[in-house]
């Protein structure tokens, strides 16, 4: 089954680039069994992508109070993610307005996660901060990894014993 990664945001806002520079690190490292898409975070937009996989990694930029350049892992679908108040913060209605439509229309694809970048700077015109930049790093790294583990689970349930 492959997996598709969306990578949300605007490069205009600073910061909220950081999913689009996310999906274009990992367009370029040619992954296979990935399919990486880009969205502006429009809600439309996201609800018709969500749709076109079982398998689903949604990166965007968040504001929930960490320090800038935090990423994390948020699944939408626990009770207590706080994943409305993090994500959608930068678009307004878009990622978790998406999901929560999905979700009572029983939509939804069987595996859906969310990896946040915690941002800075979001004025129109801003850089992306340095921290950020290496945010965006570190989530490349974290999308691989979760990649070969989902790719080889044997071999993480050796490292665990």
């Amino acid at each position: 089954m492959a997996v598709l990664i969306i990578g949300v945001g605007n490069i205009q806002r600073g910061d909220d680039g950081a999913g689009l520079l996310v999906a274009q690190a990992l367009r370029a490292k040619g992954l296979v069994s990935v399919t990486v898409e880009e969205s502006s975070g429009e809600i439309a937009s996201i609800v018709e992508l969500l749709q076109t996989a079982t398998d689903v990694v949604i990166v965007d930029a968040m504001r929930s109070g960490k320090p800038a350049g935090t990423a994390l892992w948020i699944d939408p679908l626990l009770a207590d993610s706080d994943a409305t108040a993090t994500i959608s913060s930068t678009h307004g209605f878009g990622v978790a307005q998406a999901i929560g439509l999905l979700k009572a229309m029983g939509r939804l694809p069987k595996r859906i996660r969310i990896l946040g970048i915690e941002g800075q700077y979001f004025a129109l015109g801003a850089p992306v901060s340095p921290q950020v930049r290496e945010g965006i790093s570190t989530a490349v790294r974290m999308i691989v990894r979760s990649l070969r583990a989902k790719a080889h689970p044997e071999a993480r349930r050796r490292r665990r014993s």
